[in-house]
């Protein structure tokens, strides 16, 4: 069982051209564990227990800074920075049978504070028809893991009493990206067009690497102890018809460091989408093709297995209807992922690339 209580405090301070705001967040989070173990490791009846808790507090300002250029074109800039600090306190009550020492149930009391920084430039210009946004984001992130976290290791599988020893994922980059849009007077059926690019790069310390075992329905996770992914994401497309459909195709480049550390993330893609927005209603057509993924695979045995699956084509098609009865707005929407066959794909029972249905409705008032 999972229990959480949060807390968050929050004041605002507004001057002429800058706002300032102040947070305060607070957590109480508990976990009770047991571990069942069948099988050669375990004798009779081996449950395994563990009650975790954590105490987390994080301390935010930022600062938000709006002016203007006095250009004709590039009129708007905003400029935000964010400071964070945080402070994280776990404990564990409860162990394996016959002591109280770390186990993969129990990782024992762990301690860890940590302090971030974002800094992000935004501006926009518009004239006439045509406008433009670019931004630059730049900063550092933490990611605590979390209880659950801790205690899906590897080593939960195996017959130990070393503690998992997961660590905090840090991470520092940027990235830096740019909009077009333009909207075609007397364009016929051409409304318009857009474009966006934007270029990343991000470093990592102890980053979480997630990978699965044969037979076991949850995700297990460990540490890498570096790495590094850069990329170049882009997209143009148009619009038709008073907006009403839209044809958009999208390119995406990823350099990855170690494959490894970024489980099954192609390091290519590209798209063609359709969308479709007319008398209340909707349809949405995304085709794609990624490159070959690796990752690894823990065997039963213990052993590690790398998976590689080849180049992926495929379809994803939404389709949605609404109507409204006064001030009530109904929808139904269906949805089919990974419409496209692939028989010759040995997925080795990872819950990937499968084909899936989707029947969703709704109310809105």
């Amino acid at each position: 069982t999972n229990q959480s209580y949060q807390l968050r405090a929050e004041k605002n301070v507004s001057f002429k051209m800058m706002e300032l705001v102040i947070a305060y967040q607070l957590e109480r989070v508990s976990l009770d564990f047991i571990n069942r173990r069948t099988g050669e490791s375990a004798t009779g009846t081996d449950s395994r227990k563990a009650e975790l808790s954590r105490l987390h507090h994080g301390a935010v300002a930022i600062g938000k800074f709006h002016g203007d250029t006095g250009s004709d074109f590039l009129r708007a800039f905003d400029f935000d920075l964010s400071l964070r600090y945080d402070v994280v306190s776990d404990d564990a009550l409860g162990s394996a049978p016959g002591g109280d020492q770390s186990t993969a149930e129990n990782p024992g009391a762990r301690d860890w504070s940590n302090f971030t920084f974002k800094a992000a430039v935004n501006l926009n210009g518009y004239r006439d028809d045509f406008f433009l946004a670019a931004f630059l984001n730049y900063g550092s992130n933490v990611k605590f893991p979390t209880l659950f976290q801790q205690i899906s290791s590897p080593l939960a599988l195996a017959d130990t009493s070393a503690p998992p020893g997961l660590e905090p994922e840090m991470s520092r980059g940027f990235e830096i990206g740019v909009e077009l849009r333009r909207r075609q007077r007397d364009g016929g059926a051409l409304y318009g067009w857009h474009m966006s690019a934007n270029v990343f790069q991000n470093y990592f310390e102890n980053k979480f690497r997630v990978y699965t075992s044969p037979g076991i329905p949850i995700v297990f996770y460990d540490n890498v102890q570096t790495a590094r992914i850069s990329g170049l994401e882009g997209k143009a497309g148009v619009y038709l018809f008073d907006k009403k459909v839209e044809i958009s195709a999208g390119l995406s480049r990823y350099f990855i460091s170690d494959p490894a550390a970024f489980p099954f993330k192609s390091d290519a893609k590209r798209t063609l989408r359709l969308t479709v927005n007319h008398a209340w209603y909707a349809l949405d057509m995304l085709w794609f093709t990624e490159s070959e993924q690796s990752g690894w695979l823990r065997e039963p045995d213990g052993t590690f297995a790398e998976a590689v699956l080849p180049e992926f084509t495929n379809l994803d098609v939404h389709a949605g209807k609404s109507f409204a009865i006064g001030k009530v707005t109904f929808f139904i929407n269906a949805s089919i992922r990974n419409l496209l066959n692939d028989g010759n794909a040995v997925l080795q029972g990872l819950a990937l690339r499968d084909r899936r249905y989707y029947v969703t409705g709704g109310i809105q008032y």
